[in-house]
């Protein structure tokens, strides 16, 4: 279930007159760079909500707007290094050329495949959880995660620009290839091999380190469900009862 923790809590601070210790808040984004002719653009934002004196828990709020993917589910992930922490690489054309069998690791199919990206941004170490495009190929996703004091996606530790996301997902006309180390049937595909058209979960479709930004770069939230507007709406109304009673007393 995805969280309103950041909504929830600053609107129903106004709402009720209440005083909060000042959040602790780093944000981030990463402009997508399309990978395998996959025509995906868009933006994936991060928000790292650091401990307070009020609230010791840390949190990353994940705001995925893009456009270009396929109709239906996509796996999608923030992918980095911790042993030594060192800064992912986006494989884009000049880093990593697909076509050139010459580079290790690099089998020369025209495809960045997963087990030739992983090298250069590392392993998952958040997947974002029910990410899908609608029926136009749009995505537009919310949801707020916890986040380990001290774990590889604590930014007052493990600064989030060291980090890269990817997103995976795409039908081609190749035959696929088993990955028996990742468990994966078919985790890569032969580029040289025609087959017929088969979805290929894990092949990279968009990659982007994150950057540095300022909160008037995020995107507007995702509205609200009724439920939770009913909630701020008790809240303010609790609030303001209150302030009554203060003032007739």
């Amino acid at each position: 279930m995805p969280s309103y923790k950041f909504a929830l809590t600053g609107l129903a601070c106004l709402l009720c007159g209440t005083a909060a210790s000042a959040a602790h808040l780093d944000y981030y984004k990463a402009d997508l760079f399309a990978l395998n002719n996959s025509g995906v653009s868009g933006s994936v934002y991060l928000t790292f909500d650091g401990a307070t004196s009020d609230d010791p828990a840390k949190s990353i709020l994940v705001q995925v707007r893009a456009n270009g993917l396929e109709p239906g589910a996509h796996p999608a992930h923030i992918h980095g290094f911790t042993a030594p922490n060192k800064p992912s690489i986006a494989p884009t054309a000049d880093v990593f050329d697909p076509n050139d069998a010459s580079q290790e690791g690099n089998d020369g199919d025209g495809f960045t495949e997963l087990t030739e990206g992983v090298p250069f941004y590392g392993p998952i170490l958040l997947t974002f959880e029910g990410l899908s495009a609608n029926a136009n190929g749009k995505v537009v996703y919310d949801r707020e995660f916890d986040i380990a004091d001290g774990g590889p996606l604590d930014d007052d530790v493990y600064k989030l620009f060291n980090r890269e996301t990817v997103l995976h997902g795409l039908t081609t006309e190749f035959a696929p290839v088993a990955v028996p180390s990742l468990g994966l049937p078919n985790g890569d595909i032969d580029g040289f091999t025609a087959a017929d058209p088969n979805y290929n979960a894990v092949l990279p479709i968009a990659t982007a380190k994150f950057e540095t930004t300022t909160a008037d770069m995020m995107p507007a939230p995702v509205p609200l469900p009724a439920s939770a507007l009913l909630l701020l709406a008790g809240l303010g109304g609790l609030g303001g009862f209150s302030a009554l009673r203060r003032r007739s007393a």
